[in-house]
Formats: C-alpha cells, sequence, structure tokens
C-alpha cells in the first residue's frame, strides 16, 4: 500500500474547508436559521466525537498500562530513573565522603569530640553509599532481565501469531497444535515472572537497609536462574 501523500492530503483538507466556506456565506445570506441550526448540529457533533475519542484513548491507555508489555515499558523507566538516580547519589556521596576525609587529616589540634563526629558522618555516609550500591546492583539486574523479558515476550507473540495465520492457511496437526499451546505457556510464565520482578522491584523501592535489598538481589537471582533453566530446556 502506498503512503498517502501529505500535500494532496493538505489540498483537499483546504478544498473541503474552502466549500465549507461557500456554503456557510449562502446558507448564512439566505436562511440564517439554517445556518444556525447546522452550526450548533456540528458544534455538537465535534463535541461529542471528542469526548468519544478522550474515552477510547483513556480505556485503551488504561488497557496497555495493565498488559505484559506495558508493565515492562513501565518497569524499564522505572528502573532507568532509579539507576540514574542512584547514580547521581553515589557520585554526591563520594564526594562528600572525601570532603570529610580530608578535612579529618587536617584536624590538627581539633578536639576529641569533632574527630569522632567526623569520623561517625563519614560512616553514615559510607552506609548511605553501600545501600545504594546494593539498590543500583539490583536495578541494573532487574533492567536486563526486563529488556530480555520483553524481547522473549515480543518474539513468544510474534511467533503466536504467525502459527495462527499458518493455522488459517493450512490443516494442522496435534503436534502443531501442541507446539502452539506451549508457546502460550510460555508467555503466561513469562507474565508471571513479571508480576513477580515488579513486586520485587516494589519492595526494593521502598528498602531501607542494605539486608533487605540484598536478600531481594537474592530472589531475583533465584528467579534469574530459574529462568536460565526454563530457557535451556
Amino acid at each position: 500500500q502506498q503512503p498517502e501523500n501529505p500535500f494532496a492530503r493538505i489540498l483537499s483538507l483546504l478544498l473541503l474547508v474552502a466549500g465549507a466556506v461557500i456554503v456557510s456565506r449562502f446558507l448564512l445570506l439566505l436562511r440564517p436559521f439554517v445556518f444556525v441550526s447546522l452550526l450548533v448540529l456540528g458544534m455538537l457533533a465535534w463535541l461529542g466525537y471528542r469526548l468519544y475519542e478522550r474515552r477510547r484513548e483513556r480505556r485503551e491507555a488504561e488497557a496497555f498500562a495493565t498488559s505484559v508489555q506495558g508493565i515492562i515499558q513501565r518497569r524499564l523507566r522505572e528502573c532507568e530513573t532509579g539507576i540514574a538516580a542512584n547514580s547521581a547519589e553515589i557520585q554526591e556521596i563520594t564526594a562528600t565522603v572525601k570532603e570529610l576525609e580530608r578535612e579529618l587529616l587536617e584536624l590538627d589540634g581539633a578536639s576529641e569530640e569533632k574527630v569522632r563526629e567526623t569520623r561517625r558522618l563519614i560512616e553514615a555516609f559510607q552506609a548511605e553509599k553501600k545501600l545504594r550500591e546494593a539498590k543500583l546492583a539490583f536495578l541494573q539486574t532487574a533492567l536486563q532481565r526486563l529488556h530480555i523479558l520483553e524481547h522473549n515476550y515480543r518474539l513468544s507473540a510474534t511467533i503466536v501469531e504467525k502459527q495462527e495465520q499458518l493455522k488459517r492457511l493450512q490443516e494442522k496437526n496435534y503436534e502443531d497444535l501442541a507446539n502452539l499451546e506451549e508457546l502460550r505457556s510460555n508467555i503466561e510464565y513469562d507474565r508471571a515472572y513479571l508480576e513477580t520482578l515488579d513486586e520485587l522491584s516494589t519492595r526494593m523501592i521502598g528498602s531501607q537497609s542494605i539486608n533487605d535489598v540484598r536478600a531481594l538481589r537474592r530472589e531475583l537471582d533465584t528467579m534469574t536462574r530459574e529462568l536460565n533453566d526454563k530457557d535451556a530446556d
């Protein structure tokens, strides 16, 4: 199918508008009441159409947001945002620790209390840095798995679509049907994996303890091994 010429489309629209203006002028001169009635009806029709389009777009957006692809894309954005935020905070903390360590070396003759307070601050910042490093490692692993999951989902969906297309073109035997059902089950497995990953990511975002993040990372690693074993089969 040839792509529509944009210039021809614009020309057609201009001719339509010009025709509408000419007809409107005649109606306004000869039948003012008819012109006003048609104008009101046209405005109501346009308003109704826009409301219908808005509702349709909102329903489509809501349906996409709860679909596998929609969840993957949302989590990809969240992971990328989290990676950027944690990386920036790690750099900020590193600079702060270096500054405190430099000041600690320059505290000749300072009171023990100030030295202890400076060291306490350094340790506290280091703990925050480790927490963000753990979150960053989790998000990077989750991002990688999400990209793989997105590819697997698209590939499985494409294969199912082509299998169904082939099914319409020729008579299928029981083995082909079994393969098709297996592909469908793979998609359902990927969705279950995604939902679990979605839950882990949500729990990780709210984690304030490095032990919690490490525990979530172990759960993610276990899920990754299970998925790799399934792919190997």
